[in-house]
């Protein structure tokens, strides 16, 4: 209820053990459970839901992790509120050279995976231990890198068989709320590790830091894109702002 009413994302600094005594504390701390993060998912300065960050340990968070985590939320929360959005809508494309909101959804959501899995050096992404390419028909189409829908042509793009809206909006939620877990993990030193982007050139080294910005500022991009088409439907919402 504060993260909510503040519109922040809110810390147990001094640990779980100081909370008010209720059942929550006390499966918490059943669970091993020392440290809480819970991030508002805020479109519009609305509160549409809260993403809870867990860990065994303490630890110091930032300023510049709480921004990070605020930003993280407002985006999933811009997906969560544009879920009014009917099929229709959802797979409308305003030209045959402009694509869906629903592929603009995929495609973000697909670099959230990309981006969970090389952070967290496991390379394991949400997508390939679903088998969604193969479940939503998309196996035998050119994907683009990484099979994220970067560089795919318009014809390409507007013949992938999207499944249901919430099928895609279901997925977009998993990976954000992946990859707000693995870099609210991060330690401030850990902004400056390398890690394998597989589109840097041959002996380049990436900061992890420079990752997660290059993803925020990539996804801007396609959050107002979809404020665009929501737009031209006449659609309220902002994905800007």
């Amino acid at each position: 209820l504060t993260t909510l009413a503040e519109g922040q994302p809110v810390v147990t600094r001094r640990g779980v053990a100081y909370l008010p005594a209720d059942e929550l504390k006390e499966f918490l701390l059943a669970e091993g459970i020392q440290f809480v993060i819970s991030v508002p998912l805020m479109p519009q300065g609305r509160a549409v839901g809260v993403i809870n960050l867990a860990g065994e340990t303490l630890r110091l968070v930032t300023a510049e992790e709480l921004s990070l985590l605020a930003a993280i939320g407002y985006q999933i929360g811009v997906a969560v509120e544009n879920a009014h959005l009917d099929e229709g809508q959802f797979l409308w494309r305003p030209a045959s050279t402009a694509p869906s909101i629903a592929f603009h959804v995929w495609h973000v959501a697909r670099w959230a995976d990309y981006l969970q899995a090389m952070l967290a050096g496991t390379g394991i992404e949400i997508c390939v231990q679903e088998g969604l390419a193969a479940r939503w028909g998309f196996r035998g189409a050119d994907l683009g890198f990484a099979e994220t829908g970067l560089g795919m042509d318009d014809d390409t793009s507007a013949a992938l068989p999207f499944p249901g809206k919430e099928a895609v909006l279901d997925y977009a939620r998993k990976v954000f709320a992946q990859a707000a877990q693995v870099i609210g993990t991060l330690h401030d030193d850990e902004f400056f590790r390398p890690v394998h982007d597989r589109r840097a050139v041959e002996g380049e080294k990436l900061a992890a830091g420079d990752a997660v910005l290059n993803w925020l500022v990539h996804d801007s991009r396609h959050l107002g894109m979809i404020e665009f088409r929501l737009g031209l439907q006449g659609l309220h919402g902002t994905a800007t702002r």
